[in-house]
């Protein structure tokens, strides 16, 4: 797991927390060369009323280095790898099936947004 400098989840609430093992897992399941990244918590600049200012929220990459992905490096000079919208929908889906009703999952044009909202 890797935190983006300057991603601030010092105070991450522990509903968030203790899943984030899991969490990890679920991305590598579906892509073994991904890094699980938080690229944001209560930092940044979110919506007025955003659970990442409540320490309820994180952001994680949906693209991954293109050095970790071995020999499946596209040809060109490419610097990352998107994760493919099958791969994309089944993370989100074992996201909700592990989180549940609690947590909302949003999947971000950059970036998947995972909060805790009972």
């Amino acid at each position: 797991m890797q935190i983006k400098p300057g991603a601030d989840i010092r105070f991450l609430r522990w509903e968030l927390v203790r899943y984030l093992p899991q969490m990890e897992a679920i991305f590598r399941f579906h892509e073994p060369a991904y890094i699980f990244t938080i690229t944001s918590g209560r930092d940044g600049e979110h919506s007025r009323n955003s659970k990442h200012y409540k320490d309820g929220a994180i952001d994680v990459r949906r693209w991954y280095p293109a050095t970790s992905a071995g020999p499946n490096i596209p040809a060109g000079p490419v610097q990352h790898v998107q994760l493919t919208t099958e791969q994309l929908n089944a993370i989100v889906s074992d996201l909700h099936q592990l989180l549940g009703d609690d947590f909302d999952i949003v999947l971000e044009r950059t970036h998947i947004h995972i909060e805790f909202d009972p």
